[in-house]
């Protein structure tokens, strides 16, 4: 809980990255009136929460160089993306998921969370 600030960043980048893929791809602004999508951004939040207490993705965060942070968020995006594929998965219902958007919100994903947290170490 050392990271409080950066564990509720990268909560909203998640959540942001999961809508803006969702609007680009599928073209409808009411992501959470699509029970799959509701659902996939709820267990997102939880696994990212989960993963970011567990693991050693903050540890030093406000040390690190460009590239150790590079390393650190791609390592931290790559762990929720294979999260979020077994999720899709284990529920039986990623035939009626766009597996594009699911990309899509990890390449955002990816890009704005190490966007935010080289930002937010300056402030």
């Amino acid at each position: 809980m050392k990271h409080l600030d950066f564990i509720i960043l990268d909560e909203i980048v998640l959540q942001a990255s999961l809508y803006l893929a969702y609007i680009i791809w599928v073209q409808d602004l009411y992501m959470y009136d699509n029970w799959i999508y509701a659902n996939l951004a709820q267990g997102m939040f939880f696994f990212n929460l989960f993963l970011l207490l567990v693991t050693t993705t903050l540890k030093n965060v406000l040390k690190r160089g460009y590239l150790i942070e590079l390393d650190k968020s791609f390592r931290h995006v790559v762990a929720i993306a294979l999260t979020g594929g077994f999720y899709l998965f284990a529920i039986k219902n990623a035939e009626d998921f766009s597996r594009m958007t699911f990309g899509l919100s990890m390449v955002f994903y990816g890009i704005f969370s190490y966007v935010t947290r080289l930002l937010w170490k300056k402030v």
